[in-house]
């Protein structure tokens, strides 16, 4: 039963980018969107975000008081009066001043950005509402001085209980930039930027916070999905919504030569417009469905590692696979960018330059190996974070499943369990995959 304290309105709340400035589409950026999907689903999302905001600035909109604000704020841009059950904490390090001085001031920027982070959260918790954080995202000013830091602080804000978005691997140009054609401005996506964004957010995570569904940990229980001759998916994933960037990663101890993991999309392709912004003409991209059909694979060959991308452009890994050890296997596409990096045991290998719209993941495809801890998000990891990952530590930040493989036993046409903040499924195809305690 839906409890009183959390209606089932969701607030965004936060500086321009939160706002939807510089969409183009006119659809009001990511939590306009949201809106659209929402809605439909019996949510209602609004914005009372405000440009310009930083953790400091925000504290004036809570609500109405004696004290006149520093800034003018709009009616309706005051959070607690709409009562909202939910709440996304949408800033930026760059209103927070992460571009201005030395180290010494960077560091300072950082941790006002943090210890004002963890007061807003506790503040929205205070007066009932659960909260979700839009982590940081790119800026085409960014030096790499200003990426390290929003790349340190998007893991950080992965350590805290409470669910996030990955914004930043959803339009990162892998510098901290929009990528080239998905902006309006050095500060702001374009429509089609703001699209990519909206896409990191999982359908199901609103619902699944409703149901009381746990933030997920990293399993510790021993055990695993053991994948045996397989003549086809073993273990399948379909998103209810297509994914654009995403990252997917899991644990494998391959005894022999075979297909780990196939996927199945069509191919996006870029759609080039000119919009005005302001007195500018600005050359701005859409990706949309294209008509190809096409199914990358990782794949065990002669023992090693093997990417077959969409185009059949190929990148092989480096370590001996089927040594009898577990290695680390990611994937992350950059839908935006238009490339698919390769990550074997946390180390980079590759890339293959492609744009895909995902629908479906088969893990266990042919031959036989043990698989654990299948994890997909619906935005790009960075070497960062695949680096953090293999470590051990957890991210899940735009998590929609995680799969430990630990179930007591694997019943085709059945879900295994997925601890991820979604009501995604995984689904047991054929009779291929058998629990294994070893």
């Amino acid at each position: 039963e839906e409890s009183t304290e959390h209606p089932r309105i969701i607030a965004g709340f936060g500086s321009s980018v939160c706002n939807g400035s510089g969409d183009h589409l006119r659809k009001g950026g990511y939590i306009g969107r949201l809106d659209s999907l929402m809605s439909q689903r019996g949510w209602e999302v609004i914005n009372v975000s405000r440009g310009g905001d930083n953790t400091i600035r925000i504290q004036e909109r809570w609500e109405k008081t004696d004290q006149p604000p520093k800034r003018p704020v709009r009616e309706g841009r005051y959070l607690l009066p709409h009562q909202p059950g939910y709440v996304i904490i949408g800033l930026s390090l760059a209103n927070e001043g992460i571009r201005r001085g030395d180290q010494e001031q960077r560091d300072r920027t950082f941790e006002q950005f943090r210890t004002g982070m963890q007061g807003i959260i506790q503040r929205c918790r205070q007066e009932g509402m659960r909260v979700v954080v839009a982590n940081c995202y790119p800026h085409s000013a960014f030096k790499p001085e200003h990426y390290d830091a929003i790349k340190r602080m998007n893991l950080l804000i992965n350590t805290w209980d409470v669910p996030s978005i990955n914004l930043l691997g959803s339009i990162d140009d892998g510098e901290g930039h929009w990528v080239d054609g998905f902006l309006i401005n050095a500060g702001h996506p374009s429509g089609g930027g703001f699209q990519e964004m909206f896409k990191a957010i999982v359908p199901s995570l609103f619902d699944a916070l409703a149901a009381e569904k746990p933030l997920p940990v990293r399993a510790q229980e021993k055990g695993h999905a053991r994948v045996k001759d397989a003549q086809g998916a073993s273990l399948v994933f379909s998103p209810e919504d297509t994914l654009h960037a995403f990252a997917t990663s899991f644990q494998v101890r391959p005894s022999a030569d075979g297909v780990l993991l196939e996927i199945s999309s069509v191919d996006g392709e870029l759609s080039t417009s000119e919009t005005k912004f302001r007195e500018n003409m600005v050359k701005v991209h859409v990706i949309e469905t294209g008509h190809n059909r096409v199914r990358p694979s990782l794949s065990v060959r002669g023992g090693k590692l093997v990417y077959t991308g969409s185009t059949q452009e190929e990148v092989m890994g480096n370590a001996p696979l089927t040594n009898g050890r577990w290695h680390h296997i990611t994937l992350s596409h950059r839908c935006a960018q238009g490339e698919t990096l390769v990550f074997e045991d946390g180390k980079w290998v590759g890339t293959v330059e492609e744009r895909l719209f995902t629908d479906t993941f088969g893990l266990g495809v042919s031959g036989t190996a043990d698989v654990k801890d299948w994890l997909i998000y619906r935005s790009s990891l960075n070497e960062d974070e695949v680096r953090a990952l293999n470590a051990g530590d957890f991210i899940q930040s735009s998590l929609e499943v995680y799969a430990p493989l630990r179930d007591p036993s694997f019943v085709a046409s059945k879900p295994v369990e997925n601890r991820a903040q979604s009501l995604s499924e995984v689904y047991v195809s054929g009779d291929s995959v058998a629990a294994s305690r070893d």
